[in-house]
């Protein structure tokens, strides 16, 4: 189902993006649909990459419409959530 949605995006995805969407995409699969508590820095932590290079990569997940940036506002403390539009949908 991933490969199938890279694909299908239309757009040729370097395969560091790729990797993040997989990485992403693994620990989303369970979650309900709609909630996430993924950060970038998650991501960068479980690829042992820096939160830029996570950053790049979910710039090009956006412009292929396959991951939204949720922005969560608490205690005066912004996160940054990413979450996968194919899993969300199933909301």
């Amino acid at each position: 189902m991933k490969q199938e949605q890279n694909e299908t995006a239309g757009t040729a995805l370097p395969e560091f993006s790729n990797r993040v969407y997989e990485a992403l995409y693994d620990r989303l699969e369970n979650a309900d649909p709609g909630f996430s508590e993924i950060t970038a820095g998650d991501l960068a932590e479980q690829l042992g990459v820096s939160e830029q290079a996570i950053g790049g990569a979910v710039s090009r997940l956006v412009k292929a419409n396959l991951v939204n940036v949720e922005e969560w506002n608490s205690n005066n403390v912004t996160q940054f959530f990413l979450h996968i539009n194919e899993l969300d949908a199933m909301a």
